[in-house]
């Protein structure tokens, strides 16, 4: 699957105390593909984005985020993932276990969402893709 990488690309690396419970996550429910997995670092695809999960427990002395760990390392994070399927990927979500899913609903700027907040707080938007 090539995706270009050129100037504006965007990923995403997400830092989590278990990477394997992400993978269902945005493979299981949201059709990513899984194209390298370490166990403690993963790379997954779609035709448009990369998400990378890290492992990360205690950071290492000097490391950029050694400070504001402290639990819940998602808060405030809001991920947009474009859905062709949108009730099938929610159907999907809501079998994870730990994961809060809301119900799909038309929001008032016109697209169809539904959301997962992760254990670790990150706050996943699944949406139809613009019209």
């Amino acid at each position: 699957m090539a995706i270009e990488r050129a100037e504006g690309f965007v990923f995403v690396e997400l830092y989590v105390a278990d990477p394997a419970y992400y993978v269902r996550i945005f493979h299981g429910a949201l059709g990513f593909d899984v194209v390298r997995d370490e166990g403690d670092f993963v790379e997954l695809r779609s035709s448009r984005g990369i998400v990378l999960l890290n492992r990360f427990d205690d950071p290492d002395p000097g490391h950029p985020f050694e400070h504001y760990r402290q639990g819940r390392c998602g808060l405030g994070i809001e991920i947009g993932i474009f859905s062709d399927d949108l009730e099938a990927s929610w159907r999907r979500a809501q079998a994870i276990e730990g994961c809060q899913v809301t119900e799909i609903v038309r929001q008032e700027w016109g697209m169809t969402d539904y959301r997962i907040l992760s254990p670790q707080g990150y706050y996943l938007r699944v949406t139809t893709p613009p019209t």
